[in-house]
């Protein structure tokens, strides 16, 4: 991947989202003249195949997507092309991984109900996640679900044009089931913030068999699905994956929590945060509280394991990991930006770690050291003062 300087703010407007609305407005960026014939440049003369070519606006450059055509020659140009002036910022395309846990064939139970641990129903009498807007980068979702449709604000597709796949999707299914599920009763679940908005970034596809909801990315389509979510002005940004560190997705996630944005990423199995998006200074890291490891400091912790949620073509199911506990984190951020939407980043991890007693997130007490009279369970009295 090449980036280039393109310092022209520069927008026109054109239909491109899909969805429960519809075809909507968005914004696409130009690229400078001559920034597009350096582009031409660096191709002919280093003899390069574009897979894509796309201006990233929130970073003022200009990224090529591009391979070698003679492949032997890969080592030798990628060394000239390092020592290019032109180039602002070169690096291989990466892949990256949804924190999904396979579920075994027979489950007669979940472990643990996400209200019971989180408090949940106390903290909805206060607070539903009313104008917040959730980015969800991840696979795509079954924005046709009963439960779903009225949430999702706009949809978007990085990865292919075919638009049964994007409702099929299960991982980014079950995601979008615990922030935002609207209450139905045909449908029995219901999300930690379901008066939330959600946007929908398809930027990962499923992996055979595709039933467990294993999928993976690369860096080019969770860069656009990230420029997109800043282009939305999400309010949270839920990143259910992880992978190697990567110098495009970092300067992309910086711009976004310079900007206010909430951003949470799932721990990978080996709990290590020295990858995308945990290395990014802000990011909140978050885990199952039924994993083994010692709890770390700066980790918030949900359920993980076997929790009920919304499953691709109606209805609901169980579903396992990392992610799981990730979109719960992302859905009390939306309680907390619904009552207090000007908070900083900072102030929100503060009540949100300081909400976890016993490594467990707490959505009640999030609220009330957020300063809502909440009545959370266990209390005694009328209103429990902050």
């Amino acid at each position: 991947m090449l980036l280039l300087d393109n310092p022209v703010h520069s927008q026109v407007v054109q239909a491109g989202s899909w969805g429960a609305l519809g075809y909507r407005q968005r914004r696409a960026y130009a690229v400078h003249p001559q920034v597009e014939a350096m582009a031409a440049a660096l191709v002919a003369e280093y003899k390069l195949v574009v897979l894509d070519a796309w201006p990233m606006d929130p970073l003022r450059v200009h990224c090529l997507a591009v391979r070698f055509s003679d492949s032997a020659s890969g080592p030798a140009t990628l060394a000239q092309l390092r020592r290019d002036p032109r180039i602002q910022q070169l690096q291989r395309l990466q892949d990256f991984a949804v924190q999904a846990t396979p579920q075994p064939a027979s489950l007669m139970a979940p472990s643990a109900l996400v209200d019971d641990r989180l408090d949940i129903r106390s903290a909805h009498l206060r607070a539903r996640g009313e104008g917040v807007r959730v980015a969800v980068v991840d696979t795509g979702m079954d924005v046709a679900h009963p439960a779903l449709a009225d949430a999702v604000l706009e949809a978007r597709n990085f990865v292919d044009q075919d638009d049964a796949q994007f409702r099929r999707d299960q991982h980014g299914t079950q995601v979008a089931g615990l922030l935002s599920a609207r209450p139905r009763a045909d449908v029995g679940v219901v999300g930690l913030a379901p008066a939330a908005g959600l946007l929908a970034y398809k930027a990962c596809w499923a992996r055979a068999p595709a039933s467990d909801g294993r999928a993976q990315c690369n860096t080019l389509t969770l860069a656009k699905a990230l420029v997109a979510a800043l282009d939305a002005r999400a309010d949270v940004l839920n990143l259910s994956l992880s992978g190697p560190p990567d110098p495009l997705l970092e300067r992309l996630l910086a711009v976004a929590i310079t900007r206010g944005v909430a951003v949470f990423g799932a721990v990978p199995p080996d709990g290590r945060k020295s990858g995308f998006p945990l290395s990014v200074p802000g990011v909140m890291a978050v885990d199952r509280t039924e994993t083994a490891r010692a709890l770390v400091p700066g980790e918030l912790r949900a359920p993980g394991e076997d929790v009920m949620t919304l499953k691709a073509g109606g209805g609901g199911g169980f579903a396992s990991g990392s992610s799981m506990a990730t979109a719960q984190a992302s859905a009390v951020a939306a309680l907390l930006r619904s009552v207090r939407p000007k908070a900083s980043v900072a102030q929100l991890t503060q009540w949100m770690m300081a909400a976890s007693p016993q490594g467990v997130l707490n959505a009640c007490l999030a609220l009330r050291l957020a300063g809502e009279p909440v009545v959370c369970r266990g209390d005694v009295g009328v209103f429990a003062k902050p």
